[in-house]
């Protein structure tokens, strides 16, 4: 059980489990490889606190308890175990423009010529790669499992 509130929006930032729908995971994630998981999203079932409201039982002294409401959260993966033919490095600089792109898993498309995967990305703006974008961007998906309102030590997502 969690919070509700790793649903809700406060302010500017969206909830990480809303945020980041149709996403691929950035790194290997629970056993699985970089790439090879899309995020479908999460469904909350809420369920209304079991302890009583602590304050009226104890004048209005504060106990501790979290009086907000839980929910369990059902997550929704899609895997793939594909595997790809000429794919390229981390050094492309078709990768190093956006290091959330990921040239595995669900950004490999297959070519029916001859039935092999290959990762692809969109037509690029005129003399630049930096405009292409793959299938799916990734996300690191251990964020999934962290407060949305903790400070990550490496800034704002």
């Amino acid at each position: 059980m969690v919070p509700f509130r790793y649903f809700q929006q406060y302010g500017d930032s969206k909830p990480y489990l809303t945020r980041f729908q149709n996403t691929i995971n950035q790194y290997p994630f629970l056993g699985f490889g970089a790439g090879s998981l899309l995020f479908l999203g999460a469904t909350p079932t809420s369920y209304i606190p079991v302890t009583p409201d602590a304050k009226l039982y104890t004048q209005g002294l504060e106990t501790g308890a979290d009086a907000g409401l839980l929910c369990n959260v059902k997550l929704r993966f899609l895997y793939t175990s594909r595997e790809g033919t000429d794919v390229p490095d981390s050094s492309n600089p078709l990768l190093t423009a956006n290091r959330n792109r990921v040239a595995a898993g669900h950004n490999l498309l297959i070519n029916y010529s001859d039935r092999r995967y290959y990762y692809t990305a969109t037509e690029p703006t005129l003399g630049s790669d930096a405009g292409r974008h793959p299938s799916f961007d990734s996300f690191p998906f251990q964020l999934l499992f962290t407060d949305p309102l903790y400070q990550q030590p490496g800034g704002v997502i």
